[in-house]
């Protein structure tokens, strides 16, 4: 048998499997710095995603933390920072003082329309029973603007505890101001602060 030959087949049959080279051929080390820092990356980010609330993406800091606290999604976010006092559901047992501003001084100013009343603020109040007050006199001197701003101050900062109930039944049964009665009625439908009493939509 001739050598060259069976040399030439040998090579014929190294060069019709030209995939066995590249198969073989050394691959580059993999970065595994870059994709352990790549890992952690991902999973530092999923973590921030699980902390963060969900809703829109537009909700501001405030709103984000009214739902962290129990029923501060009805108070402001002073009182919140504050960690005020919740107030309760029912609005008849607040203070008169926490009333909201704008609706306080509508029921002053129908109440200093004296004469559209069965019965005088302060008689209705009790006041002017057994020395409540020091001098109803200087109050009744501001009949008119601004008297009905005094007595309710001090009738609501007595030590009977008087709130928003009992003012209400004052207003509707003795004094029989029904307009007086409605103001308060329309303030217990607005979204206040639970805290302060300010009007959370302004």
């Amino acid at each position: 048998m001739d050598k060259n030959a069976g040399r030439e087949e040998s090579e014929s049959g190294d060069k019709s499997h030209p995939a066995v080279f590249e198969t073989t051929a050394v691959k580059p080390k993999a970065d595994t710095n870059g994709s352990r820092q790549g890992n952690r990356k991902t999973k530092l980010i999923n973590y921030i995603r699980q902390l963060l609330p969900k809703g829109n993406p537009g909700t501001n800091g405030n709103e984000r933390q009214r739902k962290l606290v129990p029923n501060s999604d009805k108070m402001c976010h002073r009182c919140i920072m504050a960690d005020e006092t919740h107030l309760p559901q029912d609005r008849d047992k607040w203070p008169i003082a926490q009333i909201e501003n704008g609706c306080f001084q509508a029921i002053c100013h129908l109440l200093d329309l004296h004469y559209l009343s069965k019965e005088p603020l302060l008689s209705a109040l009790g006041l002017t029973q057994n020395g409540a007050t020091s001098n109803p006199q200087k109050i009744m001197a501001t009949r008119g603007k601004g008297m009905a701003n005094k007595a309710l101050g001090m009738w609501g900062t007595s030590e009977h505890g008087n709130n928003v109930g009992a003012l209400k039944k004052i207003v509707k049964r003795t004094m029989k101001r029904d307009d007086v009665f409605c103001v308060i009625k329309n303030w217990e439908k607005l979204p206040v602060c639970h805290g302060c009493g300010i009007n959370l939509q302004e």
